[in-house]
């Protein structure tokens, strides 16, 4: 684990790939030592010992992934819920992964039966998983849209870049529509379905569909004003209406967008983490204030001071994620 974090935290090239190589040969050390322990074993150790193993596969399908070996990093975890049954927590991993594996080698059909197989088979895991899937993809989508938007890159790539956000965008929009079809259909009481509708609402937003998912996030966010990731959703629905408006509404981005932002900012900004970090969404609130300057042309001046206040507290800015735009930002305004 220790060794997998290091590895995340690597930008290093040579670097990285030493750290793959450990981690690949200790988890394979650790796969065979548990499959032999576990022949001897009684029940509570052999639970140990399948839990070890499991974590060293997922490492094993990790690295992979990491080296592009997407169809390697899927064929690794074939038949994971079979062995790992009784762990809930690994199987619910695994299931995610493949599907983030699939997605990345641009199987969006292998990702919708697979999401389908997870509905059927593991229903009450499906929420969990394909918002975790959702998330990972919506990451993806961002990372495409940055190369789409970078002038610098050739136009084919820009060009493929754009489509493959396309095609993610609407695999996830199946995904949720599919998802709160069956949720829908267990009868559950409405306070139960808000999480389904919410994953449902995050997917329209990232099809460029704001304005269908606004009136679903306005009575959930209504009825529980104070919670930060309904009201995040509020935010970036208001946020995202407003810039796929044609002309862009700058009024709505002012008036409704930033001041739930700037909820969240003041809100956050003394939840700590276990670990002492702030969470996600204070830095994902701080960036999109920042956008939201940016795209009114108001008070950009503000943004390199407060991002030099927010460095000299979190050198790392909340992460790669977030560091990397809003340094954009700072020197575009400096």
């Amino acid at each position: 684990i220790a060794l997998k974090q290091w590895f995340g935290e690597t930008t290093d090239a040579p670097t990285k790939e030493s750290l793959a190589l450990r981690i690949e040969q200790e988890a394979q050390r650790i796969v065979e030592d548990m499959q032999r322990a576990i022949q001897g074993a009684g029940p509570e150790q052999a639970a140990i010992l399948r839990l070890a193993e499991g974590t060293a596969v997922l490492a094993l399908a990790d690295i992979a992934a990491a080296r592009g070996q997407f169809d390697q990093a899927v064929d690794s975890l074939e038949d994971f819920e079979v062995r790992f049954a009784d762990n809930d927590e690994l199987v619910g991993e695994a299931l995610a992964n493949r599907l983030m594996y699939l997605a990345r080698s641009g199987d969006f059909e292998a990702v919708r039966t697979g999401a389908g197989d997870l509905m059927e088979r593991h229903p009450q895991r499906a929420a969990g998983v394909i918002n975790v899937l959702l998330r990972d993809l919506a990451e993806e989508i961002e990372r495409l849209n940055a190369i789409r938007d970078n002038l610098l890159e050739a136009q084919q790539v820009r060009d493929e870049a754009e489509q493959q956000a396309r095609d993610i965008a609407e695999t996830i929009l199946e995904l949720a529509e599919r998802l709160l079809e069956w949720a829908e259909l267990q009868n559950l009481p409405e306070v139960q379905l808000i999480p389904y509708r919410l994953i449902r609402a995050r997917a329209l937003v990232l099809v460029d569909r704001a304005a269908v998912a606004v009136p679903i996030i306005e009575p959930i966010h209504q009825a529980y004003p104070n919670d930060p990731v309904i009201l995040t959703d509020m935010a970036e629905a208001y946020m995202q209406r407003a810039l796929q408006a044609r002309p862009v509404d700058l009024d709505a981005l002012k008036t409704q967008a930033a001041p739930l932002f700037s909820r969240l900012i003041s809100g956050l900004q003394s939840q700590r983490q276990p670990d002492g970090s702030l969470p996600d969404l204070y830095w994902n609130a701080w960036l999109k204030y920042f956008m939201i300057l940016d795209a009114v042309g108001e008070n950009t001046a503000d943004i390199p001071k407060r991002v030099a206040v927010l460095r000299a507290r979190h050198p790392d800015l909340g992460g790669e994620r977030y560091r990397v735009r809003m340094e954009a930002l700072e020197r575009k305004y400096r």
